[in-house]
């Protein structure tokens, strides 16, 4: 028989495409991200380097009398870690194609972000130092204003992603392959079952950072410790009687203000001060107040003071309380200042005007600083908060309890040691002491050396 074979013609193999050096470089978003990350980190190591540098080199930390308040920061920590996290929720919803998770998400955080910034500008308006103030206002505000614009062109990136997943036609002049993602999940999709899906996750969020939130409230630092005031009807009747009889000529009745400034704000520190110093009551209301023997006993600047207290809470603004001064300890800790942090605090704060041993001197405009060794240590930490003219008065913002109450005891300490060294000198410091061993020193040398001469 004849066989025959049948051939079929195999597919025509086209020619390998040649590979190009093109082929070889990466995505230029992929490389301009990595650049800009490596910036980044440069940028903000070389900040933080100069930081470190200026807290090695300071003594008494953070000066300039800024305080940092572990639970405001704790918070805004918090908030700016949780917005990272909702962030990647967004990314993982657009490579599901999830459009109306990724705008939930999305939201979510920008407004955790609006919210780290209105923390942060809330932080700018309490601080007492400016940008030209020191090297150290410039690192810290050059720190944080840098990241507080991180933040800000963050928002506006995630609102022109918002706008853009609800309007494709939306570019304001952005790369076609940066937009990519986000066109992808405009395309019309079955998305039912996932928008009723959407709001869990957000929910359970959002839940759990108020939790996070409420353990750092219930966590802070502990409330400032006060003297109690009293707030028996007796005590407040006595205190009103001895006011409307000595100081309601001056300070209304009430409180309100006449000759002198009202009282309905001052708080029970100030008016123990002024009583317990003897600057008030004054003869006059044009005289500077100075300390003098008080006019009132104990017990009656206790019942002017629950008075004044009452009137404070009756009107809603009560001031600051009677400090309860911590001693000095020999090791600080957490709750328990020294001496030593006590003498660092007064140099910085305090030396300039009432000189470095306490003895006071004199100012412009007439102004006279008195003396502090005479005064306890509530009347220090007294003066300290209430700020008596023309002291400046320094806030918890400013000075903290333990502050407060380390300066307190150092001043207190100065005037109730012995003089190691022998005579004392009125304790005026180091310059009339250093004056006093040249002159009368060098003096009782020459004429010691004019004697052994003689004698030779």
């Amino acid at each position: 028989g004849v066989m025959s074979i049948s051939t079929t013609a195999a597919p025509p193999v086209s020619p390998a495409k040649p590979i190009s050096p093109a082929d070889y470089r990466p995505a230029l978003v992929n490389v301009g991200t990595i650049v800009w990350l490596a910036s980044e980190l440069m940028f903000f190591s070389g900040l933080f380097a100069a930081y470190l540098t200026l807290r090695a080199a300071t003594p008494v930390w953070p000066p300039f009398h800024d305080v940092v308040d572990p639970k405001t920061v704790g918070v805004a920590t918090v908030v700016l870690v949780l917005s990272s996290g909702t962030m990647q929720l967004a990314v993982r919803e657009v490579h599901r194609n999830n459009l109306a998770g990724f705008r939930v998400w999305l939201a979510f955080t920008w407004a955790l972000g609006a919210i780290f910034e209105f923390m942060q500008v809330v932080d700018y308006a309490t601080r007492n130092f400016s940008l030209q103030q020191s090297a150290y206002s410039g690192a810290f505000y050059l720190l944080t204003g840098i990241h507080f614009l991180h933040v800000l062109g963050g928002l506006a990136a995630m609102v022109f992603m918002y706008l853009r997943s609800l309007n494709p036609r939306i570019r304001f002049g952005v790369r076609d392959d940066l937009l990519a993602p986000i066109d992808q999940m405009t395309a019309p999709s079955d998305q039912g079952k996932r928008r009723r899906r959407t709001l869990l996750g957000p929910g359970a969020l959002v839940g759990a950072a108020m939790v996070v939130f409420a353990v750092l409230v219930w966590t802070g630092s502990a409330p400032a410790q006060t003297k109690p005031v009293s707030t028996g009807p007796v005590d407040i009747q006595a205190g009103q009687i001895l006011y409307n009889g000595h100081c309601a000529s001056c300070h209304g009745i009430g409180g309100v203000g006449s000759k002198g400034p009202e009282l309905l704000n001052v708080g029970p520190a100030a008016v123990d001060f002024f009583l317990s110093t003897g600057r008030m009551p004054l003869a006059s209301p044009n005289l500077e107040p100075q300390p003098h023997t008080p006019y009132f006993n104990p017990a009656q600047i206790a019942d002017i003071v629950a008075y004044i207290n009452a009137l404070d809470v009756e009107h809603g603004t009560p001031g600051p309380g009677i400090l309860d001064v911590t001693p000095a300890c020999s090791n600080q800790t957490s709750d328990c200042p020294t001496l030593s942090e006590g003498d660092q605090l007064f140099l910085l704060n305090c030396a300039q005007c009432h000189d470095a041993s306490g003895a006071g001197g004199m100012l412009s405009h007439g102004y006279v600083v008195p003396s502090v060794r005479q005064a306890t240590e509530t009347q220090i930490a007294e003066a300290i908060r209430v700020g008596p003219r023309p002291m400046p008065n320094f806030g918890p913002g400013q000075l903290t309890n333990q502050q407060v109450s380390a300066i307190a005891d150092y001043v207190y300490n100065l005037s109730h040691t012995k003089d190691p060294g022998g005579l004392g000198i009125a304790n005026f410091g180091p310059v009339p002491e250093g004056f006093v061993g040249v002159i009368f020193g060098l003096g009782v040398l020459l004429l010691v050396a004019r004697l052994i001469g003689n004698r030779g």
